[in-house]
């Protein structure tokens, strides 16, 4: 072989080396260190961590005050409810079926999904450079207000591509349409609203001979505030190496059907 031939095969093998370099870190998960406090009108929770994972379509949340952590499939569109105590897992479709389910997974997988604007404020946060937006609108039956700090500087592309593709599946909840920020909400307040019922209606024994009154239409729905969560992200990092599949759903754990959770 040539010397010119020599320096050409070597160009090539470190530029495919490189690539494969690249690829790696592309491919690479992120993982988030999160802290929520829960406000309600005379309570306050302490705050509480939840850790984040994300590899390509596949998503792990580890809540601290919760018995089960969850996995969420978006290729194989599935929700694994696992529960590392007893070794064992209940499967079930993604977007979830029941309302158990749905109240379980859906305000972990995504931020509320609503069109989010951009404030034209900027802070920063852990570090990063962040834009403030906000949303107001109905999702998945209830009312949402958000505040939140996007960061497109903070290590997290894989976060951003996995909640626009699950937002794109859970468009159903979000009547209005979704418009996301792109980058990582660093922090986020959101208050969630509830209708007030309406007030219970006594009629007298109604008089056959007179002709039926018209139904009043009812008017707007009200609604009050619930609860707050105030969400900040303590730390942020990418993995040097994929999230192996094993991590999500370790091997020896048995699926089974839990029994009056309403799935």
């Amino acid at each position: 072989m040539g010397s010119l031939s020599r320096k050409v095969v070597a160009l090539v093998a470190a530029t495919a080396s490189a690539s494969a370099l690249s690829a790696g870190v592309v491919e690479a998960g992120v993982i988030l260190h999160q802290q929520e406090i829960v406000s309600q009108k005379e309570h306050h929770s302490p705050a509480f961590e939840r850790v984040i994972e994300i590899e390509g379509s596949k998503e792990k949340i580890t809540d601290k005050r919760a018995p089960h952590d969850l996995v969420i499939d978006l290729t194989g569109k599935q929700t694994l409810f696992i529960h590392p105590a007893s070794k064992d897992y209940f499967l079930t479709s993604f977007p979830p079926k029941g309302s158990t389910a749905q109240w379980m997974a859906l305000p972990l997988v995504t931020p509320p999904l609503l069109n989010y604007k951009n404030t034209g404020k900027s802070s920063t946060a852990i570090g990063y450079s962040c834009q403030e937006f906000w949303g107001d609108g109905e999702f998945y039956g209830g009312r949402y207000s958000v505040q939140a700090c996007y960061s497109t500087t903070a290590p997290g592309a894989e976060y951003s591509a996995f909640v626009k593709k699950a937002a794109d599946q859970l468009s159903s909840f979000a009547p209005a349409g979704v418009n996301l920020p792109s980058g990582v909400p660093l922090w986020m307040r959101i208050t969630r609203k509830g209708v007030i019922p309406p007030p219970p209606v006594f009629s007298a024994k109604k008089d056959l001979k007179k002709r039926p009154e018209p139904t009043p239409s009812p008017g707007p729905p009200q609604w009050i505030e619930i609860e707050t969560r105030s969400l900040t992200v303590t730390s942020i990092e990418t993995t040097k190496e994929p999230i192996p599949d094993g991590h999500f759903v370790p091997k020896g754990f048995e699926a089974r059907q839990p029994a009056n959770l309403g799935f």
